[in-house]
């Protein structure tokens, strides 16, 4: 039996040792508590039909693995649905049509939901986590669970459910990000795909929320997230900068101060809190760069009670 593996000691015998072996147990047990620590990275993904959340995870995966030394996997809930679900199953990208592909896709996630629970999708991820982690035990028999340095990336959840799950089961060591594009950009990667303008509609309704239970709830998924990612304008080079400040933060490997972006909404975000009326807690912030001039939890007059963002000289944040 290995050092790691013996039985700790009862309180009476704890009792009986010296001062100086009680600090030797004290520092093994301490020990064998940081090395059952995970080193583990789990990132889930959610986005917008149109939106290129492959490229995300591509991008996640390298840097991960360049930068900082994880082992990365993609899980693609969709090889699932491919798997499992019988509207789905023998579907090829290349020979079926892209319309068809995508809908089977939805429909077939949606009657998993329905047969199993709305977090299966969820749960078959898990079960791979888990198997993988299983595995690397019996490679490394009578050593235990040793941390090891991987990351998946779970492209992409589509309920609230299956991110609930994820929380509940990971928790720390899980992270949502939600990737976002404009409408006009979505719409522009679907026509790229030889969808004509009626089924390019009827898809982005249904993905964004459908009135079915076990459904797709992108959008209300989507708010949930931890981080947020808008792909509009980025360059590569600009996305890996975002996503590798985002890891930065994650493993605080360095000094990362607040954007002012991010400054002015958590200003926007403090001055909600002013008001003990929760219709009224709906903060902003108006910003003539580079300083805030004034915070608000009630509507600008001037905006004539709307949410531009721009207008010269000023910014608002709300």
């Amino acid at each position: 039996m290995t050092e790691s593996a013996k039985p700790l000691l009862q309180p009476a015998e704890f009792a009986s040792e010296s001062p100086s072996e009680q600090s030797d147990i004290m520092r093994k047990i301490a020990e064998i508590i940081k090395d059952t620590h995970s080193e583990e990275l789990i990132l889930s993904l959610c986005g917008f039909i149109g939106t290129d959340i492959h490229k995300v995870s591509r991008r996640l995966k390298h840097i991960l693995e360049n930068t900082f030394a994880y082992n990365t996997k993609i899980i693609s809930l969709s090889d699932y649905i491919k798997e499992r679900a019988e509207k789905a199953k023998g579907m090829n990208k290349d020979t079926t049509p892209c319309y068809d592909y995508i809908r089977r896709l939805i429909e077939g996630g949606n009657d998993l939901r329905m047969e199993y629970g709305n977090s299966i999708l969820s749960e078959l991820a898990v079960q791979k986590m888990a198997f993988d982690r299983l595995r690397d035990k019996e490679e490394d028999k009578g050593k235990g669970y040793r941390t090891r340095r991987r990351c998946y990336i779970i492209d992409s959840i589509k309920n609230t459910e299956e991110l609930e799950l994820l929380r509940i089961v990971y928790r720390d060591i899980h992270y949502a990000i939600g990737v976002f594009s404009s409408m006009e950009i979505r719409r522009a990667n679907l026509k790229g795909k030889q969808l004509k303008e009626a089924q390019i509609d009827t898809l982005i309704d249904r993905d964004s929320g459908e009135e079915i239970t076990h459904g797709q709830k992108v959008r209300e998924t989507f708010t949930q997230s931890d981080f947020f990612l808008r792909l509009d304008s980025y360059s590569m080079e600009e996305l890996d900068n975002r996503l590798e400040r985002f890891l930065h933060l994650v493993f605080s490997t360095k000094v990362v101060t607040p954007t002012v972006e991010e400054t002015a909404m958590y200003q926007a975000s403090s001055a909600a809190g002013n008001s003990a009326c929760l219709s009224r807690q709906v903060g902003a912030a108006l910003r003539r760069p580079p300083e805030v001039v004034r915070r608000s939890n009630r509507t600008l007059r001037k905006l004539n009670r709307k949410r531009p963002y721009r207008w010269k000289p000023f910014l608002c944040w709300n």
